[in-house]
Order: C-alpha cells, then structure tokens, then sequence
C-alpha cells in the first residue's frame, strides 16, 4: 500500500501511466472521504480516495527494465512502447475502435500562419488565424459546412483596413453566426474588438469595440449560460509598464457589465477563464518580481459575491506559467507550465476543489500551446497540446480526458511537421482535435471512446 498524499506523478513523455476502471458496468465503488479509509492492506497498491468513491492502483507488477525502446516491444501493434526517462518500459494503449474513431482531415491555408482559433456548428466549422507574429499582422477567417471540408480554405479578411494588426482571435458560435473576437492593434494603441461573421462566411458586421487599451493582449472569450461574455485580457498601461491581467463582463451586444483586475501584484499576465455554475473561474501568472520569479494562482468569481481569494498552485519559486482551465462540476482543472530551461517547459495539472489544491498530476516533459475543454456533462474535460520533437522523438499532438483523478489518453498523433497551435471544440457532445502546423495546414480528427 502506497499512499498518494498530495500529488500524483504522471508522465506522458509518449504515453501516459494512468489509473483505468473496468470496463462493461463495474459495481459501485466503495464512499470515502480520505485515501486511509481506502486502505487495501496490499502493499503494492495505490490507494485513493476519488469523488466516485476508493480506487485501486495495481502497481504489484515486476517493472521491465530498459536502456531502449526496443526492449519495450509487447507485439502488439497498436500500442506504443517506449523506454522512458526512468528507465521502465511503457505501453500506452492507443487500439482504437473503428466504428468510433474519424479520419484526419486536412485544409491548406491560402496566407502563412502562426496562431488560429476555431468556431463549430453543427453543420459549419469556422477558422480564424493571425498571418505572422508581427505587431501589424492582418488576420483572416473562412467558413465551411461539414462534414467535407475544402482541400485550400478561402481568406476573408478580419479586422480593420490595412496597418490594423489583428492578435490573439477567438470566434463563438451564437446562433444564427460566429462571433469573431480580436486585438485590434494600429501601431501606437490597441483595442479588443467584437464582430459577427455572416453565415456564408463572405463578410463581418462593424466591429464593435469592448475596451481601449495601450497593448491588449486577449487571453479568453467565453459564453456564459447566463446570456452574457467572460472576457479575460492582460493590457500594458504604458511604454515600459508592466502588464495586468483583467477580467471583464460584457452583455451579448458588448455593452460593459464589469471590469476587474485579477492579479494581486504589479505584474500579472495570461489570465484564463471557464465558465460555472455560479459565475466564472480563472488561472493567470503572477509575478513575484522583475527576475521571471512567477507563480500559477486561480480565482473564483461569483455573480453573488463578486471576485474571491486567490489561490497560489505551485509550492517552489521558479518560472511557473498559468495555459488553461476548465470545468467539471465540483471541480476545476487547472493546466500551468514549469519553465525549466528556454525550451523546457513540463506540463501539469491541479485539481482545485472547495477553494482548495487538492492534488498535482505531471502531464509532459515538454509541451506548448495547451487547450482545455470543459464536458460538464460527462464531469470531465479534455486537455490538448503541442509536443516538440525531440531527439528520436517525433513531434505531436497529444489530448487527454481527465475525470475524477483518472486521466486517459485519447488521442497521440504523431506530425511529419511542427505543430504550431491547438484547439479543442464540441460537436454533439465529442470532442474535435484541431492542430494548425509549420506548413500552415490545419487539420483535424473527431474523438470518441
């Protein structure tokens, strides 16, 4: 018997150690309310103590050792075997059902591309995506029907009139249109501004403008069931001044509700938001000072008793970065990076619960561009993001359904080209996988399981 304390240590370098249930309709699992109630007696087994109720990690299997990869191989074709950095062989399940599963589809961009976003209906997916990473970059979106997307998509420009650099798009679907959100920079200022996308995917209403700013930079846009937008953005207030992380509330018209500052320091950035039950929650990056030192902190902000207390997520001092947040329920999921070196920076993910962090779980060595997505119904959510190559190891995207403290690979996908940005969207209850590469091809897969 092991017990889990605090964290529970995952790693995805390929694959992914995880704890599964039986299949079919397992019995109930045994209620508890700490990891001892669930103590087996069995000393090779992790015990803990899920919403669901004790779960059991059979860990009594001799480990295999390994220098290679090779000496991973279990015969099985559709499972990946790998020597990981510890030197124990993993074997990740990826035997997929065929009835389930989707092809990759594919769609050539007509511009380069650095960032996109997507929109989807059940009958129409929207693409919007930012031309370069200059300041004065335009961006463009192309609308489609499903389910056979064209080989090359169309470019419809977003934005202002030329010397508008478009940054850091987000589109909805609010019946009957998309809705397209953006910073809107024209050299000196910058502004996030709000448009509707017509239904043919030919034009955009006049944009209509939500906040004035120095230097917006827009983290997150989401729909609240309420009826209204949770917008979530860092603005530099001046040359030279240090950023702040703001979350704001807007009516579907764009008209201000609220606007609050999130951080509690002099330098805050990269806020994420997710909508709950009773308001909004968010993650971001604190700066503790000038030298990089950051931390991950999460809020809550109800429509009852406004903004809450922060809660700080990682316990040493180093470079730490808030990517995404999501929903399930009665609890939220939190997604930050450790930046260990320029080019490392490992995933990891807190289960945040009654205003408490009541568990850590390690994702990926290295990773970039993380996505979540909340499945409220399910009481789950999916995680999705970006791995570099690396030596021997090709690059890829990677997603993950996280529920309860089981975490479960669903998609790996190995790329003969650089990934570049990642989404996550919902079409009848699944999930769809978008990845944009350095070829500037966006492609993507439906999920299921």
């Amino acid at each position: 018997m092991k017990k889990l304390n605090l964290a529970i240590f995952c790693l995805f370098f390929v694959g992914c150690y995880y704890a599964s249930q039986t299949e079919g309709d397992p019995d109930p699992l045994p209620p508890c309310s700490s990891d001892d109630e669930c103590d087996d007696g069995v000393d090779c087994t992790l015990d803990i103590c899920t919403l669901d109720g004790c779960v059991w990690i059979d860990e009594c299997a001799e480990p295999t050792e390994c220098s290679s990869d090779d000496e991973c191989d279990d015969g099985v074709d559709c499972t990946v075997d790998y020597c990981a950095v510890t030197g124990i062989c993993q074997h990740v399940d990826l035997c997929e059902d065929p009835e389930c599963s989707s092809e990759i589809q594919t769609i050539q961009l007509p511009t380069p591309a650095v960032q996109m976003d997507v929109g989807i209906s059940n009958a129409q997916i929207a693409l919007a995506w930012r031309e370069s990473s200059h300041d004065l970059s335009p961006g463009y979106f192309s609308v489609f029907s499903l389910p056979d997307p064209p080989e090359e998509a169309a470019a419809v420009l977003l934005g202002e009139a030329e010397g508008h650099g478009t940054h850091h798009i987000h589109l909805l679907w609010h019946e009957p249109n998309f809705r397209a959100f953006w910073s809107s920079f024209d050299g000196s200022a910058s502004s996030i501004k709000m448009a509707s996308i017509s239904s043919a995917g030919t034009g955009i209403t006049d944009p209509v403008t939500l906040y004035d700013a120095h230097h917006a930079s827009l983290s997150e846009v989401v729909m609240h069931p309420s009826g209204e937008l949770g917008i979530a953005w860092s603005d530099w207030a001046e040359p030279g001044a240090n950023a702040m992380a703001y979350f704001g509330r807007f009516s579907l018209y764009g008209e201000t509700l609220e606007i609050l500052p999130i951080g509690e320091t002099d330098y805050s950035y990269g806020p994420r938001l997710v909508a709950t039950e009773e308001g909004y929650a968010m993650s971001y990056t604190d700066y503790e000072d000038l030298d990089g030192i950051s931390d991950v902190k999460a809020r809550e902000y109800s429509f009852s008793h406004g903004l809450g207390h922060s809660l700080r997520l990682n316990g040493d001092e180093s470079n730490f970065y808030a990517s995404a947040i999501a929903e399930m329920n009665d609890e939220r999921l939190v997604l930050w990076h450790w930046a260990m070196t320029a080019d490392i920076r490992s995933l990891y993910a807190s289960w945040i619960r009654d205003g408490e962090n009541i568990g850590v779980i390690m994702l990926d060595v290295v990773s970039k561009n993380v996505r979540a997505l909340s499945f409220p119904e399910n009481d789950e959510a999916v995680v999705a993001w970006c791995t570099p190559p690396l030596p021997d190891t090709p690059g890829a995207v990677k997603a993950v359904r996280v529920k309860n403290w089981s975490v479960t690979l669903i998609m790996y996908q190995e790329l003969s080209h650089e990934c570049s940005d990642v989404r996550i969207a919902k079409l009848e209850d699944q999930p769809m996988i978008f990845w944009l590469d350095s070829e500037h091809k966006v492609s993507y897969r439906s999920l299921c399981y």
